[in-house]
């Protein structure tokens, strides 16, 4: 299963980073390359967690298929009680943590946070980084 470590690379960091620069560049916050010049600071964190949940799934009861009897055969479930099935299921969760604080004075001015299940992906697309940075950002207010 992967974890932390397989989601902490140097492509996913740049795709998310890209796509800081572009949605923040789009409210009209630039990046300058001295921190003590600006008006904010932004980070980022990430983490990916495997996750398990019972999942319940209810059939019709019956055999699937055709069904035979005294006047013949049909296609359909046939008749009984509806089957359950209860089984263990893992996924990934992954959450995405984007803030952006004052420098002076030092102070949080906002924070969005994301999650998404990521099972079966390793790694972010340069869609999918935009996509979900533009959701984190739409709620920040520039003036």
């Amino acid at each position: 299963m992967e974890s932390n470590r397989d989601w902490n690379n140097e492509a996913n960091r740049e795709q998310l980073q890209q796509a800081i620069e572009h949605n923040l560049k789009s409210k009209g916050l630039v990046q300058v390359s001295d921190p003590n010049v600006a008006d904010f600071l932004v980070d980022y964190h990430v983490a990916v967690k495997t996750q398990k949940a019972t999942v319940q799934s209810v059939y019709p009861g019956g055999y699937p298929g055709v069904v035979c009897g005294p006047y013949g055969c049909w296609s359909g479930w046939g008749w009984g009680p509806p089957e359950v099935e209860y089984r263990t299921v893992h996924y990934r969760e992954g959450t995405f943590v984007l803030d952006v604080a004052l420098r002076s004075p030092r102070k949080l001015a906002y924070r969005a946070i994301s999650q998404n299940d990521l099972t079966g992906k390793t790694k972010i697309t340069p869609w999918t980084a935009e996509e979900t940075v533009k959701h984190l950002v739409k709620g920040l207010k520039v003036q």
